[in-house]
């Protein structure tokens, strides 16, 4: 059988477990055929460009990207760690936004430059006629009073917008109200801006459509409680998250939606202000019955500051009491779980537990409102664990399992303890460990990467260099293509740095984070990880600096070859990113 004898509907199928890149090396131009599968595939995929090489990258720029600008749909850009300035690659190869007339979705992650570059993209998304969903994550927003309410003008002025996800830093100031309304925008997502009662309502009145919205709100005890007349009736979704709200602040902000189906709510109570009552369940109920009488879903994770350490269980078994009336458990039949730990916070939700990232600590003890074991054991949503041993007090044995992990963190001076809640280690493609050179030896090290065959990203942060470099000495993993190496009080100098390059995760690693002592290091790491395509750096030192007098960087464009693009962060300005060109040596 030759391969043009296969079906389009097989070749399609094989197309969707295939990066774009393969793709486009494997199967373009070798005939018309397969360029129009490819070109149907592409408008129905994501152009995607995560984990590609600086090389790579220009060469799609170059050869294969203006081909397909008439098909492309959905395209996503990167400027992390992985293909750090890859957006600028892209405008330097005469790719614009413009010229993808059928984009439909459009996500920039990590866009963090000094320049204008999100500014212009998001200028040239309103030449984009069939833009319906834009997705900004983890970007760095520069500017000042003028461009920034141009910049949300602007995205507010996209006529088809109907989702939005807006993660942005500013340089100063921070979200400005749009003064554009936008009819066509349903969904909005701005989790890092902090918006108060009457930013709200005017957000609400500058998005008359809005269905869905998730944010901060800054609701503090010590603020006014102000009264709005304007009702955001189109909502019927909402998902906030607060710090030290109050019951009375919350009901004014409720009142603004008295359409809401569901609610999703995330407080942390961080000391507040005694005698300040936490919102237990009489006060909850009292809100949904006066405010939301359509109330059909509600998702509630809250973090609890009690002030008498000595009667702290009674506490929390009264609070949760409050949980257990005829509304709770018969009428709505919303059950909810409690964790605390003797003298110290306390964590309260709602149950089976909806958020994808929990917090687990050994000495937890545990309290619920419901009899269902399987309801009180459901974590299937939570796919990022973050577990803390605490040391010096009575551990206690939890029987929750938590089976879909695919992000671990591990902050403990005792090894492994934390395998007894997860019972399934094969899904975890990124694990982080926090730890002393007490802890881990290299076999318990090994013996726990082996239990997870689909490991990618391995972190490691430890107070003992020579611990790390013993350890990555004999460490061996054949998935492991990405190291994060931090040492709390020391960097890296050539020696251990060498031990690092020699060792087989180093001879294999992709993407490196990592602290050194001079830049020359950054030299030999290029020279000597001959897969390494990524590098993020932090100097000893590298505190003072001037953006057009960084001699740290003007030191590495001299001495790399030409071809690596290097670049401080200007949102973290202690890193510097460098993608990995070919001619890596000068």
């Amino acid at each position: 059988m030759h391969l043009d004898d296969l079906a389009n509907e097989l070749f399609l199928e094989i197309f969707r477990y295939l990066s774009t890149l393969d793709l486009l090396r494997s199967f373009y131009n070798l005939n018309h055929r397969l360029n129009q599968l490819l070109f149907a595939h592409f408008r129905t995929t994501v152009i995607d460009f995560r984990s590609t090489s600086l090389d790579d990258f220009r060469l799609v720029c170059r050869d294969y990207f203006p081909s397909l600008v008439n098909c492309v749909t959905l395209l996503r850009l990167s400027n992390d760690d992985e293909t750090p300035q890859q957006m600028e690659v892209f405008l330097e190869h005469g790719l614009a936004l413009p010229q993808l007339l059928k984009l439909r979705s459009l996500t920039l992650h990590n866009i963090r430059s000094n320049s204008n570059v999100l500014h212009t993209m998001i200028s040239e998304c309103r030449s984009l006629p069939y833009l319906t969903r834009l997705t900004l994550s983890d970007c760095y927003l520069p500017g000042d009073r003028i461009n920034i309410p141009t910049f949300f003008n602007n995205i507010w002025s996209l006529s088809n917008l109907i989702y939005c996800y807006l993660s942005i830093g500013f340089t100063s100031g921070g979200f400005v109200i749009p003064t554009v309304k936008s009819t066509s925008l349903k969904s909005l997502f701005v989790p890092y801006v902090k918006f108060d009662q009457i930013e709200f309502s005017m957000i609400c009145q500058q998005t008359p459509s809005l269905e869905q919205f998730d944010s901060s709100f800054k609701l503090k005890f010590s603020d006014q409680v102000v009264s709005s007349t304007h009702q955001c009736a189109s909502i019927v979704r909402l998902k906030l998250f607060s710090i030290n709200i109050s019951e009375n602040h919350l009901n004014q902000l409720l009142e603004m939606v008295p359409n809401l189906r569901q609610l999703v709510i995330d407080i942390k109570y961080v000391d507040p202000p005694p005698p300040t009552p936490v919102l237990d369940g009489y006060s909850w109920e009292k809100i949904f019955r006066c405010h939301l009488p359509q109330l059909h879903v509600f998702q509630m994770r809250m973090d609890i500051f009690f002030f008498d350490a000595y009667i702290y269980d009674e506490q929390m078994i009264g609070f949760l009491e409050s949980f257990r009336s005829s509304f709770w458990l018969e009428e709505r039949q919303w059950f909810v779980q409690c964790h605390w730990q003797p003298k110290s916070q306390a964590y309260l939700y709602t149950l089976p537990y909806k958020f994808t990232d929990f917090r687990l600590d050994s000495t937890m003890n545990s309290l619920s409102t419901c009899s269902n074991n399987n309801l009180c054991l459901s974590y299937d949503h939570v796919t990022e664990l973050d577990y803390r041993y605490v040391p010096d007090q009575p551990q206690i044995a939890s029987p929750i399992r938590l089976v879909n992990i695919g992000h671990l963190e591990v902050r403990s001076p005792e090894s492994n303890r934390f395998l007894s809640h997860i019972p399934r280690l094969d899904q975890i493609i990124s694990l982080a460990i926090y730890t002393d050179s007490k802890t881990y030896t290299e076999v318990e090290l090994q013996c726990l990467i082996n239990q997870m065959p689909h490991l990618a990203t391995f972190s490691f942060y430890t107070d003992s260099l020579s611990f790390m470099n013993n350890a990555f000495c004999y460490l061996a993993h054949p998935r492991i293509r990405r190291l994060n190496l931090r040492c709390w009080h020391d960097c890296f100098d050539v020696e251990r740095c060498a031990a690092l390059w020699g060792s087989s995760l180093g001879k294999q690693c992709q993407i490196l984070c990592i602290r050194v002592k001079k830049p020359i290091v950054v030299h030999e790491f290029v020279n000597n990880m001959r897969n390494l395509r990524a590098l993020t750096v932090e100097f000893q030192g590298d505190h003072l600096w001037r953006a057009n007098d960084d001699k740290v960087v003007c030191w590495l464009q001299k001495h790399l070859s030409s071809a690596c693009l290097i670049k401080r962060d200007s949102m973290c300005t202690k890193n510097i990113h460098i993608w990995i060109g070919s001619n890596r040596n000068i």
